[in-house]
């Protein structure tokens, strides 16, 4: 689990927006991706799920939004659109 401020709907995460990192993801891992809470939103708040890289100054790329990991079905419709 990946933490930062507030949610975005920008599919680039720099890690200087990243507030904290839970566990210990390698490169190329999936990620939960996380808003952490504030006075509107007491819990912290699962927005999308992206690939991690601890070596690029973007560290998360976030490829799907939402609660649910891609998946096989999510990845055909990509296909399928383009």
């Amino acid at each position: 689990r990946l933490f930062v401020s507030r949610a975005m709907r920008h599919p680039n995460i720099f890690r200087k927006r990243i507030t904290r990192i839970e566990g210990r993801p390698l490169a190329g891992d999936w990620v939960a991706v996380y808003a952490e809470p504030n006075e509107n939103e007491p819990n912290a708040k699962l927005f999308g799920y992206g690939l991690y890289n601890p070596k690029s100054s973007i560290a998360v790329r976030l490829m799907r939004w939402g609660s649910e990991l891609p998946d096989q079905m999510f990845w055909q419709g990509k296909i399928d659109q383009a």
